[in-house]
């Protein structure tokens, strides 16, 4: 109660003195965590005779002010709002006290940690005339105190620096530069001298700094705040099961900058282990959360950065040392603590990490040799192993979480489940977000709350969500359905021992669960590069081209991307239906993603140019619907414009991707670069041009109309 009194005496104060209304807080006000900011003053209220330790609370916030980089208050103002009395501390000759991170925590936590008695400058009665209007002069003072430069605080003003400039494509050595002979910061920052202390740990701080960084700092990789705000729904579920009796933690082993647990509340953050393993991450870990979570991996005054990858000694969650970390066993190995991990794991298949040091290979981590090694069922292999997101899965379930009431709250792709096996726990409740609004390309991210009691389910129900002018937004397809694949579709290339390189007609490769351009090629023999190529003979190739449909499945929904797998649980029942195969043969040989040609070694046979395989087959079907007619139809007049080119060569079969690549050329005799006065490409051929892209536009019709369907009833798409 005394905490809710003193807040509606705070907003009286700043009415009475014109800084906000009713309706709104004024930015004059603003600074998280702190009773306000105004202008070069700051303020911390209180209800009760004014001590020491308040002042030591009000260090503590212009601590964090500094180390974000900000504007140092040239005033720190004790206000008791009940005997209406003002004490007035200048910052600058408090600045040994606010520069020492080390010795700083929380007031609540570490009382007076000022061991000698501090005066105020001046203190005064602001209930009369005379100190009503000191007060307002005081609050009008724009003044602020200059500070050091150190390991705490370099992150926060490299970020104000690029800020203030606006020039993202500078190297470090402008921030570098800035530091020793300020001109951006010189209202806030002490010129750095050098000789002034051996700081190791700064110099790798400066080290690391880039723009490109920086900018990862600004917000780029971030989870989106109106994700965070409703994935914290699912953490307050988890603490609802939390048994009668119990205490509880929230567990985030890459917490980053801390952006999940922005929308705690300061009881839900009491209970909070954070650790983060980027030390330009780590020090805004510590600077906005320090005193208010229980614990940071690594402590503050024991942190040290390991060159040269500049990341934190300590903070790797994926080795050994982690895992056996005495603060987060002695609450692992009490049943009266109830375990809620939650995070936002890094989703990156390690095993592309080409050339990096032992260090940074998470690849060779003991985490990834123990998964690689899992005695409670079939080892997981190779690209699951990989991934760090399922490295970061496995080993919350195989080291942390161990009661039926604890529980894993997980931002993640939804291949670890649908697919991979790594979680079969009882699925609470899940949402898809938009992972455009993470900075990258739009597709389904999920974040789900397991709770650790067994279950197997083939399908999941998450609810949608978007985010449009900074708000979460519910879409209209409500759910999206999950089912569970168990088999690749790799599997139906068995069989293929009798086709050799000079027996086959093409080749094509349908690699992985997900839908994705990478992870399919059909081409000549000999011509695709990665992946590891099936052979087509003039025999088979009917029954491998739905294969290669499926992968083209054209996902035209933010929550269909990463959702529909390609699988082959539905066995060879598709190999039942002629129509369906003869839909596919229609579609791979129009598809411009058909990439066989003819040159001097080879003969597009998977054209329906004349006198290739493929046009015999067309020959060979009697039965044609009006899609089809018309198909036919758009294909002979590409092939007629085609033939009137230059680029036309007789001696050559054409398909349509040679086409689009060899004779739908640009005008680059008329036009330079082939492009006009609005920079919009001018073709050679117009028609021919635009008979292609009409092609294209009768192609996804008929797939949507002959194809789509089937793919999900034979589970070639699940």
């Amino acid at each position: 109660m005394a905490k809710i009194y003193e807040r509606r005496e705070a907003v009286e104060f700043y009415k009475h003195f014109g800084l906000t209304t009713d309706e709104t807080d004024s930015d004059l006000i603003y600074f998280p965590n702190t009773d306000g900011v105004v202008r070069g003053n700051l303020i911390e209220f209180k209800i009760e005779r004014l001590t020491q330790k308040h002042l030591c609370q009000a260090v503590v916030y212009a601590n964090r002010i500094r180390n974000e980089g900000k504007l140092l208050p040239a005033n720190i103002l004790l206000i008791n709002l009940l005997e209406h009395e003002v004490e007035v501390y200048k910052t600058k000759d408090l600045l040994k006290y606010i520069e020492k991170k080390n010795e700083i925590n929380a007031a609540s936590k570490t009382g007076n940690f000022i061991k000698e008695n501090i005066a105020p400058d001046e203190s005064f009665k602001f209930k009369s005339l005379d100190g009503r209007n000191r007060l307002g002069a005081l609050l009008a003072t724009e003044k602020y105190t200059k500070y050091h430069v150190d390991f705490w605080n370099a992150v926060g003003l490299s970020i104000e620096f690029y800020k203030l400039s606006g020039n993202f494509t500078d190297s470090k050595i402008a921030f570098n530069k800035e530091i020793r002979n300020p001109a951006k910061l010189a209202d806030r920052i002490l010129p750095y001298k050098a000789t002034e202390r051996d700081n190791t740990e700064f110099q790798a701080i400066l080290d690391i700094l880039n723009p490109k960084v920086l900018q990862k700092e600004l917000g780029a990789f971030y989870t989106p705040p109106p994700y965070c705000e409703k994935a914290t729904e699912l953490v307050r579920k988890a603490i609802n099961i939390v048994p009668k009796g119990n205490d509880y933690i929230i567990f985030d082993r890459c917490a980053g900058s801390g952006n999940l647990e922005q929308f705690f509340t300061d009881e839900e953050l009491k209970h909070c282990i954070l650790a983060t393993y980027e030390i330009i991450e780590y020090t805004q870990l510590v600077n906005r959360y320090e005193g208010r979570v229980r614990y940071i991996i690594p402590p503050p005054d024991k942190v040290k950065v390991e060159n040269p990858t500049g990341k934190v000694s300590g903070g790797n969650a994926l080795e050994k040392y982690f895992v056996e970390n005495k603060e987060i066993k002695k609450y692992i190995n009490n049943p009266k603590y109830t375990i809620i991990i939650y995070e936002n794991p890094p989703s990156r298949d390690s095993g592309a990490d080409k050339g990096q040091n032992k260090e940074n290979s998470s690849n060779k981590s003991y985490i990834h040799s123990e998964m690689k090694k899992d005695s409670r069922g079939k080892p997981y292999e190779g690209r699951p192993c990989n991934d760090l997101v399922n490295q970061f899965i496995w080993s919350a379930f195989q080291y942390y979480i161990r009661q039926p009431t604890d529980s894993y709250i997980v931002y993640s792709p939804v291949k670890y489940f649908k697919a991979q096996g790594i979680v079969n726990k009882l699925f609470k409740k899940g949402f898809a977000f938009n992972r455009k609004h993470f900075h990258a390309s739009a597709s389904t991210y999920s974040c789900i709350w397991w709770q650790n009691k067994p279950e197997m389910k083939d399908s999941w129900k998450l609810k949608c969500y978007d985010i449009k002018d900074d708000k979460l937004q519910e879409i209209e397809q409500d759910f999206i359905e999950i089912k569970r694949c168990h088999k690749l579709m790799s599997s139906f290339n068995k069989n293929n021992k009798n086709l050799t390189k000079e027996n086959s007609i093409a080749e094509y490769f349908c690699e992985g669960w997900v839908l994705r351009l990478q992870g399919i090629g059909f081409a000549n023999v000999g011509c695709l590069k990665g992946g590891s190529p099936t052979l087509l003979g003039k025999d088979n190739y009917l029954e491998k081209l739905p294969l290669f449909c499926a992968k083209l499945y054209p996902q035209q929904n933010w929550y269909e991307h990463n959702v529909y797998f390609t699988t082959a649980d539905g066995g060879g029942k598709y190999l039942e239906d002629s129509e369906f195969l003869k839909a596919c043969f229609i579609y791979t040989c129009l598809h411009k993603s058909n990439h066989c040609i003819s040159d001097s070694l080879h003969k597009n046979e998977l054209c329906f140019d004349m006198d290739t395989i493929a046009s015999k087959q067309l020959a060979r079907y009697s039965d044609f619907d009006d899609d089809e007619e018309e198909l036919k139809i758009a294909w002979r007049k590409i092939l007629k414009d085609a033939k009137s080119t230059t680029e036309y060569n007789p001696v050559f079969k054409y398909g349509v991707y040679q086409i689009y690549e060899e004779i739908n050329v640009l005008d680059t005799e008329t036009y330079k670069d082939g492009k006009d006065d609005n920079g919009r490409n001018v073709y050679k051929y117009p028609k021919l041009n635009e008979k292609l892209g009409n092609l294209q536009k009768l192609l996804k019709e008929y797939y949507e109309t002959h194809i789509q369907e089937k793919l999900f009833k034979y589970e070639l798409l699940k």
